[in-house]
C-alpha cells in the first residue's frame, strides 16, 4: 500500500504482526517501542516502522505518535516504535519502507493470520515439528499446516533471484567470447596484413617490444574512440530515467566497470597478434607476397 505525505504518494510494505513478532525476529527497536498488550484500550492501530519508512515518509521529524494512512479502512494507525532497516525478502532485496500494524487478540483491526513464526531452543530434535503440527491440528482440525524452515526458505529465495542473474552471466560470457574471437582475429589479419610495414621498421632498427606497444597502443587507441561514442550514448540513460530502475552508484559502479572490462578484453585479444607482430624479423617482410 502506500500514504501520501506532501501530497506525493509513498510506497509501503505493510505486514499485519501480533506482539511477540519482533522477540521471535529478533528486531532492534532503535525509537520508541514495540507494540504489547497496553494497546488492546487504545483507540488507535499501533504501528512500527523500520528506519527507511521513518525517514521516507516523515523526513527529519520524530515518528512517534504520528498518524500515518495507508488508504484503508483498519482504523487509524498510530506509530509507536521504530526498528533497524528490516529486508523482507532477504539481504538481496532492495531497500523498502516498511510498516508493521499491531494484529490484536480480539482482531479489532485485521483478520486471522496466515503464518505462524516459531523460533526453537538450538539442538530441538526435528521430531518437534511432527509434534507442533498434530498440536496445531487439533486446535484447528479444518485447517492444513506446512513447517518451512527459514533457513532454507531463504536458499530457495536466494536461487530463485540469483537464478536470472546466473543465466544472463551465461549468455554474456558467451558473448564475450564471440567478440575476443572475432577482435583476436581480426587484429591477427591486421598484423599479417602489415607484414612489409612492421619488417621495414624492423630494419631501421626498432626493436621488437617496440613493434609489440605500437601494437598494443593502436588496439587500446581504437578502443577509445569507440567507447567515447559509447558512453556518450550510455550517459543519456538517466535523462530517460534510468535512475528509476537502478539507483546513481549502481549506474556508475556498472558503468565503470564496463569500461573496464571492455579495455581489458581488447588488450587481452591484442596480446597474441602483438606478439606475432614484435616476432617478425625483415627478412619475413621480403619474403612476404
Amino acid at each position: 500500500g502506500g500514504t501520501k505525505v506532501n501530497g506525493q504518494y509513498v510506497d509501503v510494505l505493510m505486514d499485519d504482526v501480533t506482539d511477540d513478532y519482533a522477540k521471535a525476529m529478533r528486531m532492534q527497536v532503535v525509537r520508541g517501542r514495540w507494540f504489547s498488550s497496553a494497546d488492546d484500550a487504545a483507540p488507535f492501530r499501533a504501528g512500527v516502522v523500520d528506519e527507511n519508512a521513518a525517514k521516507k515518509v516523515f523526513g527529519d521529524q520524530d515518528p512517534i505518535g504520528k498518524k500515518i494512512d495507508v488508504g484503508e479502512d483498519t482504523g487509524e494507525i498510530r506509530i509507536v516504535g521504530v526498528v533497524r532497516e528490516y529486508r523482507k525478502d532477504g539481504e538481496t532485496m532492495s531497500a523498502s519502507s516498511m510498516l508493521f500494524r499491531r494484529l490484536a487478540p480480539d482482531h479489532k483491526f485485521g483478520g486471522l493470520m496466515r503464518n505462524i513464526v516459531v523460533r526453537v531452543r538450538p539442538g530441538t530434535p526435528a521430531d518437534f515439528e511432527q509434534t507442533l503440527v498434530d498440536r496445531l491440528q487439533a486446535v484447528a482440525p479444518d485447517m492444513s499446516f506446512r513447517v518451512r524452515h527459514m533457513d532454507q526458505m531463504r536458499r530457495d529465495f536466494n536461487s530463485f533471484r540469483l537464478a536470472p542473474i546466473i543465466l544472463g552471466a551465461i549468455v554474456a560470457a558467451f558473448l564475450i567470447s564471440m567478440v575476443a574471437l572475432g577482435l583476436t582475429g581480426v587484429l591477427w589479419q591486421n598484423v599479417t596484413r602489415r607484414t612489409r610495414e612492421i619488417g621495414l621498421r624492423r630494419a631501421v632498427g626498432a626493436a621488437g617490444s617496440a613493434v609489440h606497444r605500437q601494437i598494443l597502443a593502436e588496439v587500446v587507441l581504437l578502443a577509445t574512440f569507440a567507447l567515447i561514442v559509447g558512453s556518450i550514448v550510455v550517459l543519456q540513460l538517466p535523462l530517460l530515467g534510468a535512475f528509476t530502475l537502478v539507483t546513481p552508484a549502481s549506474f556508475t559502479a556498472g558503468f565503470l566497470g564496463a569500461l573496464a572490462t571492455i579495455y581489458g578484453l581488447t588488450v587481452l585479444c591484442g596480446l597474441y597478434p602483438s606478439w606475432l607482430a614484435s616476432r617478425l624479423q625483415p627478412a619475413d617482410a621480403l619474403r612476404y607476397e
